[in-house]
């Protein structure tokens, strides 16, 4: 699921022309489980990376991502901001189930 994820922000920094104005986006980009449910499934600090690249604050930077990551309506039902410029991934139903067969 990570990987999916990965490939959706990463296509989200390309649509946004982010992606070349830094060195290696993919070194970059980190999924991981936020501790806390009411933050969603997965989470991923990689807006908060990317000021001294990009000269701009991380939440403008996280708002630019997720208006641009492609629509996966199988995959995830919704992406959120939350504090400084942490993007939340909320997964369908179906994509939990998907993960729980793979276990």
């Amino acid at each position: 699921m990570n990987n999916k994820i990965e490939k959706m922000i990463f296509q989200a920094l390309k649509n946004s022309g982010l992606d070349r104005k830094i060195d290696d986006p993919h070194s970059m980009i980190e999924i991981e489980r936020p501790k806390e449910s009411s933050h969603g499934h997965f989470s991923s600090n990689l807006a908060m990376k990317l000021p001294r690249y990009l000269k701009k604050p991380p939440r403008e930077i996280a708002e630019t991502i997720v208006e641009n990551i492609p629509e996966e309506p199988d995959l995830v039902e919704k992406v959120e901001i939350k504090g400084p410029g942490f993007i939340n991934f909320f997964m369908t139903e179906s994509a939990l189930q998907s993960i729980i067969a793979e276990i």
